[in-house]
Parts: C-alpha cells; sequence; structure tokens
C-alpha cells in the first residue's frame, strides 16, 4: 500500500528538511519516522558531576576543554505499531529540539530526563558529549551501547543489553549489561557485571570485582587490591607481571586450573582447584568459574 498525503491522492513528499539554529529535523513520510538533532554547550569552572540516561540510544563520551560541556543530541522518533501517540514523530523531534532534557545547576549536569510523556514515545536519543576531564560520571541506556574514554572518573555506566568500553580513565570503572560485553582499557579498579557477555579489563592497578553468567572473563594488571572474579560457564584468563605477590585461589567445577608463577601450595590440590601463596603473597586473587577454565599467566 502506498502512503497518501493528507491533502489529496498524490503520493507524499518523501522527504523534508526543517533546520533551526543548533538543531535539524528531518521527515521521512515513507517509513513514518522522523530524526533531528540538537547542539548545546554550557559553561562550568570546575570538576563536573555529570548524569546522562536514554532508551534506546547510545552514549559517546570523550574529553575536551576543562571549561565547558558540549551536548550534540541525535533523535529518532516513529510511530508506533501497538501503542499510538498523540504527537507525530516529527511534533516529537521539534519539540525535544525545542527543549532539550538538559539540566545544569552549577557544575551539576543532567542530561536525558524527558518529563512529558507524550515526547518519549517511541523515540530514541543518542548523546555525544565532549566534558572536561576531570568529571564523574554515571550514564543509563536502556539497549544502546556505550563508549567513554579519557576522563578521570570516577564511571559508573549501566546499560540493559548493550555493550560498553571504558578507556584511560583515572578513577574507578563500574559497569553492568544484560546481554552486551564489557571492555575496560586502564583503571585504579573494576567492578563489572555481565549477564550473557564477556568482561574484558587491561591496566587495571587496583580491587577487581568482576562476575559474569555465561561469559569469558580476560583481567590484566596489578593486583594491588583484592581481586574476586566469578564466571557461571565461561573461560578465565588472569595475567599479571611476572614476580608479582598475592595468596591466589582458583577453583572450576569441571574445568582445568593452570598458572605460570610458582606458588607455594596450602591445601588440598587437584585439577580444578589451586589454593596457594605466589611470591610472599599479600592481595586475594580469588577465581571460580563454574565449568570454564582458568590460566593464570604472566603478562
Amino acid at each position: 500500500m502506498k502512503l497518501r498525503s493528507r491533502t489529496g491522492g498524490l503520493p507524499a513528499i518523501a522527504v523534508v528538511l526543517v533546520v533551526m539554529a543548533g538543531a535539524s529535523c528531518t521527515i521521512d513520510a515513507q517509513t513514518s519516522s522522523a530524526s533531528g538533532s540538537f547542539e548545546r554547550t554550557l559553561q562550568v569552572d570546575g570538576p563536573v558531576d555529570l548524569d546522562v540516561s536514554t532508551g534506546s540510544g547510545s552514549i559517546r563520551v570523550d574529553v575536551g576543554s576543562t571549561s565547558e560541556v558540549r551536548i550534540v543530541g541525535r533523535i529518532r522518533a516513529y510511530d508506533g505499531v501497538v501503542v499510538w501517540s498523540r504527537l507525530s514523530p516529527e511534533d516529537r523531534i521539534k519539540g525535544l529540539i525545542a527543549t532539550p532534557p538538559i539540566e545544569q545547576s552549577g557544575n551539576t549536569v543532567r542530561i536525558g530526563d524527558v518529563g512529558d510523556p507524550e515526547l518519549r514515545r517511541h523515540v530514541s536519543v543518542s548523546y555525544e558529549l565532549v566534558v572536561p576531564p576531570q568529571t564523574r560520571l554515571r550514564s543509563r541506556t536502556g539497549s544502546g551501547d556505550q563508549e567513554v574514554a579519557s576522563i578521570r572518573g570516577p564511571v559508573d555506566a549501566r546499560t540493559g543489553s548493550g555493550d560498553i568500553e571504558i578507556g584511560r580513565i583515572q578513577g574507578q570503572a563500574s559497569a553492568t549489561t544484560g546481554s552486551g560485553d564489557i571492555a575496560v582499557l586502564a583503571a585504579t579498579g573494576i567492578d563489572a557485571r555481565a549477564g550473557s557477555g564477556s568482561v574484558r579489563a587491561e591496566g587495571i592497578t587496583g580491587p577487581v570485582s568482576v562476575r559474569t553468567g555465561s561469559g569469558d572473563i580476560t583481567v590484566e594488571g596489578e593486583p594491588s587490591g583484592d581481586w574476586q572474579i566469578r564466571a557461571g560457564s565461561g573461560d578465565v584468563d588472569i595475567r599479571v607481571k611476572q614476580g608479582s605477590s598475592f595468596e591466589l585461589d582458583a577453583r572450576t567445577g569441571s574445568g582445568g586450573v593452570r598458572t605460570d608463577h610458582p606458588i607455594e601450595m596450602s591445601g588440598s590440590v587437584s585439577r580444578n582447584h589451586v589454593k596457594g601463596r605466589v611470591g610472599s603473597g599479600g592481595r586475594r586473587v580469588d577465581v571460580t568459574t563454574g565449568s570454564g577454565s582458568i590460566t593464570v599467566a604472566n603478562k
């Protein structure tokens, strides 16, 4: 069935472009959808507390000037199949462009809280943010990916089903996903939870707490804090520098345990359970998997 215009029997114009200062809106009548964007720059004068959330869009955060937060919001709206809105997709786009969901109180910035339920209905907003290096971030997505780079942190990122990538932060990295993967490159500590995805962490210089339901886990770093690693059914690969000292307790249900580090055993030892002191001991490295294998190797 061909889409008809509201004014007669001629086919509707496929694309209409509406341009405003710092914003744009594109209407696609063929698919009953619309897309648009807005841009804002906020002035700040110190460390920033940033809270950003979106339903089905993505979030990307990188560093820039020490005195401003730059925000680009990319919007997609469409007609629902079951739940209809009194506003057309283009009306919802224009509403969000006119009043972007941005709040600022000094150096505290909150992004993504759309108060009008009609403007939230069948809408996806993805955010691209450039922030000062000294930023504390809390980010939430329903099903979109997240990418965070180079801020001093800490970072607390959560998504229902997207991937999370956190790189080169000078603070604690916390990440939670239902079915996506988590990757952390360089952080002073990590707290990660993945339902069915994998977790990969490199350059970790502090405490580690990682859990997965069915994914693999890879952790590389210095155990200057306690490490607690739990996998439901995946493999676990631990890599620490040769000559490091820590207390190891590695156990697997049906896989094997292998270590490249000389270890002074304590208690009973078996193919699937190794416990003992590496070097002079110190911090605890506890590793458990239900049915995968465990490797403790040199990095």
